[in-house]
């Protein structure tokens, strides 16, 4: 069961690895303050991802392998406001290059420089400017999403599983979709000494 308790630790922490998903906070379904990370993330940041909880059933159960379908989603939620409203647009500039040669006169963190020639807003998340992984992409929900789903999709978190999209749902608005996930897991058959 390890696999199985495993999958959802594993999925946080590798989409918060992701370099083109920095602008979105990570937290499991099952933690004791999702509520508050919840809000202060969209608060702070302006995106927040919710791994939900594993859930499954055994297809044959009269086989003597195991075999489990298990199914979890990763709902992304945006507040519009900070997220995409409140930002302060600092300037357009021609390239990566250009950008990472602004100088604090020009760019504060959390301000949005649009590169023109990938036409990708960015966001200064830390003060050395001129690397690379003080800047983070901005995205909206359904942008995010798409990154969650391309990063998730036939990943194998120990060698007896593999997480497969399955599909997505909208919530309430584009601002609150969730990406589903199943997962396989073949379980050792072996005997229990």
């Amino acid at each position: 069961m390890s696999d199985i308790i495993a999958i959802q630790t594993f999925v946080k922490d590798y989409l918060a690895s992701r370099t083109s998903l920095r602008l979105v906070a990570f937290i499991e379904e099952n933690d004791q303050t999702l509520d508050g990370k919840v809000r202060r993330a969209l608060a702070e940041l302006g995106l927040c991802g919710i791994i939900g909880s594993v859930a499954g059933t055994n297809p044959t159960p009269d086989s003597r392998l195991i075999d489990l379908d298990l199914t979890f989603g990763v709902r992304i939620k945006e507040n519009i406001a900070i997220n995409r409203d409140k930002r302060v647009h600092i300037d357009d500039v021609a390239d990566e290059a250009e950008r990472l040669a602004l100088t604090a006169d020009d760019v504060s963190i959390a301000n949005v420089v649009n590169q023109m020639d990938n036409d990708t807003d960015y966001v200064l998340v830390a003060a050395d400017r001129s690397a690379s992984a003080s800047w983070a992409q901005l995205l909206t929900a359904t942008q995010a999403l798409e990154l969650v789903i391309r990063a998730l999709h036939f990943q194998n978190p120990t060698t007896s599983t593999t997480i497969v999209f399955s599909g997505f749902d909208e919530h309430n608005s584009p601002s609150d979709a969730q990406a589903n996930f199943d997962v396989r897991v073949r379980l050792n058959p072996e005997e229990v000494q």
